[in-house]
């Protein structure tokens, strides 16, 4: 019996092993199935065709190589207050950089990134949060069939970095919640602040802290309190953008014209980024 036992366990450690491993090579099974099987070519013959692709690929180039001074990319000749970043802002020129400083950058490299990136998340998943056999292969056949990732997988745009942040806030929030620990909350907190600048809408992301108490929710003067910060901080975070992005300056905006889309925004993402974290979660 007990040697029984102990081949069960096994049994059920080698297959969650191996879910998971199938996990964290899902983005590169449907890299393959999309460009070798489907478009009938390798993934290295990959390169952007239209101008979001165009425009983060040779941001990236310009930035990977020259550090600040790459030049400039923006709307109408119209330059941000700082640096010269264009319409996308920073955020997600800098990351891509980043991996093309310590890979390189190619014509195929955004695509190879963005596979980069969902395995680390996927790993980061299978890491940090303990997920039975049974969700382990819900989560994967989820994300194979996922039809915004099999999409974007051969292509150049910077979507599977988005699910790919995303996912790791979901895993984040997770393990603050099971851990309540102040480490966790301050990481958590500052990975939020970093993405907030690849898309300002995840300033929303926020706001599961604020309803985390140890006691309960309670709607209290400290929670308005709370709310009050957070909303004064995403103005910061906002503020900062403006400053980098070449687009808001060519459009000569008011104030009261960007919280309106900010707040309309946020009503029409809110459904797509709960239908992403609701399954990890």
């Amino acid at each position: 019996m007990k040697f029984s036992g102990k081949h069960e366990r096994n049994r059920l450690q080698m297959t969650q092993w191996s879910l998971s491993l199938l996990l964290i090579a899902s983005p590169w099974i449907l890299l393959f199935i999309t460009t070798c099987l489907i478009a009938h070519h390798s993934v290295f013959n990959s390169v952007p065709c239209w101008s979001d692709e165009l425009a983060y690929w040779h941001e990236v180039l310009s930035f990977s190589q020259k550090g600040m001074a790459f030049g400039y990319y923006s709307m109408n000749e119209v330059l941000p207050t700082f640096f010269s970043f264009g319409t996308h802002g920073f955020g997600t020129v800098s990351v891509y950089a980043l991996f093309g400083k310590i890979f390189g950058w190619n014509a195929y490299s955004l695509v190879i990134a963005n596979s980069f990136f969902m395995s680390l998340a996927f790993l980061l998943l299978t890491t940090l949060v303990k997920v039975s056999t049974k969700n382990l292969l819900i989560v994967l056949l989820l994300t194979l069939t996922y039809i915004p990732l099999i999409l974007f997988s051969p292509t150049s745009m910077s979507e599977l970095l988005n699910l790919s942040m995303l996912t790791v806030y979901a895993v984040l929030l997770h393990v603050f919640f099971q851990r309540e620990g102040k480490n966790w909350l301050v990481f958590l907190l500052l990975f939020c602040t970093a993405i907030s600048f690849v898309r300002i809408i995840y300033i929303v992301l926020f706001l599961p802290v604020l309803f985390k108490r140890k006691n309960g929710f309670k709607f209290d003067f400290k929670f308005l309190i709370y709310v009050v910060l957070w909303i004064v901080f995403s103005g910061v975070l906002f503020a900062v953008n403006i400053l980098v992005l070449s687009l808001l300056n060519c459009l000569k905006v008011t104030v009261f014209r960007i919280l309106f889309v900010i707040l309309l925004s946020i009503l029409v993402r809110m459904h797509g980024i709960l239908s992403i974290l609701f399954p990890i979660l």
